[in-house]
């Protein structure tokens, strides 16, 4: 019985310590996504002059921002929800050069938070992994 209830702990903390990773890389993937949308919209705009409705209707990973058009920041930390809303918010007022300029101004921004999340994550994996397996192994011990 001992052992089934060590194997469970064991299990749980993988799991827990796999989603936990999972998460990180969802927001990591998250704000490529964003980056990528936001490089898309300058490119319409700066080459083609395309009007913002068509730019967003044209878009072929419309799933991937359909969350943000409807102002739904849930999915973000609070430093990238406020880029993105304020993208969003000023997204379509103004000359095409003022566009362009908050494009690039988000893409900087956004790019930062990726360099950010790309140092910082593999650390928190790594701690978590730690943490997780050092928790299970002192719940068997307490156990047994």
């Amino acid at each position: 019985m001992k052992i089934i209830g060590s194997i469970l702990i064991v299990v749980a903390s993988i799991f827990c310590a796999f989603t936990y990773e999972k998460k990180l890389k969802e927001q990591e993937k998250r704000v490529k996504d964003l980056i990528s949308f936001v490089n898309y919209v300058k490119n319409k705009i700066l080459y083609f002059s395309t009007p913002i409705k068509e730019i967003i209707d044209g878009y072929e990973d419309k799933n991937d921002i359909s969350n943000y058009i409807n102002e739904d920041f849930s999915q973000l930390d609070k430093a990238d929800s406020q880029i993105v809303k304020n993208f969003f918010s000023n997204l379509g007022q103004g000359f095409k050069s003022e566009q362009i300029a908050l494009c690039d101004y988000t893409d900087s921004q956004l790019n930062k938070s990726l360099n950010c999340i790309n140092e910082k994550n593999p650390n928190k994996i790594k701690i978590f992994r730690a943490f997780s397996l050092f928790a299970s192994i002192s719940l068997i011990i307490f156990i047994i």
